[in-house]
């Protein structure tokens, strides 16, 4: 019956009836189809190795997915795009390369054997690659060594230090680039007399730089970002100041105002509520009045006095003058303990309870990121801090903070598994050992993947292990309703809309929420 079906289409079609060569190009096909469908998951992973996708998450969604050969054989360029997580460009060329491979004269071969040839091929292109980056380690080693004193001394103010010292060592003692490539962390600290956390970026960011296949920056570059530097510099150094004020140091400013006898109370208040600059500085007329029960016209004088305290271009006293002025305002409080719990006539009892406010260190004024904020002290590494995001939505914008971070000397970890590792077994492990877990919250963040394994477990995941993490809202509502309620509307966020660049205030924010969490982490 199926035979004479067959027939009767065969005589009745409009189009050419096939002849022999046809239908002999027609059985190829279907020889190859039967081959590729007995490809394990392993085999076409491997195959997708081969091809251009090292900057997909093609070949390991492949591996955690169990997509066999029989899937490949079925998939419509939407399937790939879909199972796979790749963009149309990078769908349609696995379909045409899988259709070619089909429709091919030669056979395919049995699986064992292809799977042979396709390691082979990917290990000649990771010898490739590894050649390749020697090539370009060693090009930028003489690109560098080239440097003079004054060439290294412009390299480091982008690293932002916190202070001119190591520029100053550089220059002054003649370090030239060939001691900038050779030297250790230890034998940097040595030479610059700078703390162990700088020297550590100086090497990781050298680093970074020497293994860069971008160009190295020539000398002209090196100067305009000298000349850059040294234009922003006043601002620096009064952001680097206000970033070691503790909350007694906010506290004598604010005694130095001579607010009047309605406000005499505010310094101490302060200080009992551990209220520093982190806060201050995005303090409304309004929130200042509710906080501290201010009148309008004391609240209003702070804010205009707050423009003062943040340009360069007025003199400011130091920190050690300032907490002077409040012990003169307070007397009793021993200028080292400045938050000593103490009892006098005029100085009322002070909270021993520290308080750790989510942003403590940052001094961005008025909402504009400077590259400084706080001194960092922690330093973000792969292991530290983990990327939770969804592949097909997130994976430019994650990539594009990563390489932000990286220029400031940090880093964070977006999952790569390699052959043979489970994704779950590695998220899993990687989610444990982080000490922050930074969100990527497109609107699909959270809904459930095409496997048991995504984003809805991993957040599960992370609020049970109790992990600090850093949501960047992207956007407006969170589809997936159980998300909505796992990240209410109230919690903290930075908002970045997907496309665009990186947001001026995302990088200062988040390594202020690190430095603030692994200095608690320290103290516990």
């Amino acid at each position: 019956k199926v035979i004479a079906k067959a027939r009767r289409d065969l005589l009745h079609r409009a189009d050419t009836v096939p002849n022999e060569e046809d239908l002999e190009a027609r059985a190829k096909q279907m020889k190859n189809s039967n081959a590729m469908a007995k490809w394990s998951s392993e085999v076409v992973a491997l195959w997708l190795a081969t091809l251009d996708l090292d900057k997909t998450k093609a070949v390991e969604n492949a591996r955690f997915k169990e997509y066999n050969g029989k899937w490949l054989v079925e998939a419509s360029t939407d399937d790939i795009m879909k199972g796979l997580e790749v963009l149309k460009e990078e769908g349609t060329m696995i379909f045409e390369t899988k259709s070619g491979l089909i429709k091919a004269a030669e056979p395919l071969g049995p699986p064992e054997e292809l799977e042979e040839r396709f390691r082979k091929i990917v290990d000649d292109k990771k010898k490739a690659l590894e050649a390749e980056k020697e090539a370009i380690l060693e090009k930028n080693k003489k690109a560098i060594e080239e440097w003079n004193p004054d060439f290294v001394a412009m390299w480091i103010t982008s690293l932002d230090f916190g202070d001119t010292k190591a520029m100053d060592t550089v220059k002054s003692e003649g370090f030239e680039g060939s001691w900038l490539i050779e030297s250790s962390p230890e034998v940097i600290m040595e030479d610059l007399e700078i703390p162990e956390e700088q020297a550590l970026r100086m090497v990781k960011v050298r680093d970074m730089l020497l293994n860069s296949e971008a160009p190295i920056p020539a000398q002209d570059e090196l100067i305009k970002m000298h000349d850059a530097f040294m234009k922003k510099l006043p601002q620096l150094k009064r952001d680097w100041a206000l970033a070691d004020w503790t909350p007694k140091t906010f506290a004598g400013w604010v005694s130095s105002l001579n607010l009047g006898s309605g406000a005499s109370d505010l310094p101490q208040r302060v200080v009992e509520e551990d209220y520093g600059l982190d806060l201050f500085k995005d303090e409304t007329l309004e929130e200042l009045k509710a906080r501290f029960s201010l009148g309008k016209g004391f609240a209003r004088k702070l804010i205009l006095k707050r423009k003062e305290l943040f340009d360069p271009n007025i003199e400011l006293k130091t920190k050690q003058e300032f907490e002077n002025m409040f012990d003169v305002a307070c007397p009793g409080t021993p200028s080292s303990q400045p938050t000593t719990p103490v009892r006098t006539s005029s100085c009322p009892s002070l909270d021993d309870k520290k308080v750790q406010s989510p942003s403590s260190s940052s001094l961005i004024p008025h909402g504009v990121e400077t590259r400084s904020h706080a001194k960092e002290e922690f330093v973000m590494t792969e292991d530290t801090v983990f990327i939770s995001l969804r592949f097909k939505s997130a994976m430019k914008e994650a990539l594009a903070l990563k390489k932000a971070l990286q220029e400031r000397g940090h880093d964070c970890y977006i999952c790569e598994v390699t052959a043979g590792d489970d994704i779950k077994d590695v998220v899993v492990d990687r989610i444990s050992r982080a000490e922050m877990i930074i969100i990527m919250g497109t609107e699909d963040y959270g809904c459930p993947g095409t496997v048991n394994f995504s984003t809805k477990e991993e957040l599960v995941f992370i609020l049970q292990e109790k992990k600090p993490f850093f949501l960047i809202k992207m956007c407006e509502r969170f589809e997936d309703s159980k998300t909505r309620f796992q990240l209410p509307d109230d919690t903290s966020y930075v908002p970045w809309t997907p496309g665009k660049p990186v947001p001026d205030d995302l990088i200062g924010k988040m390594l202020d929420k690190y430095q603030n969490l692994m200095k608690v982490k320290g103290t516990t």
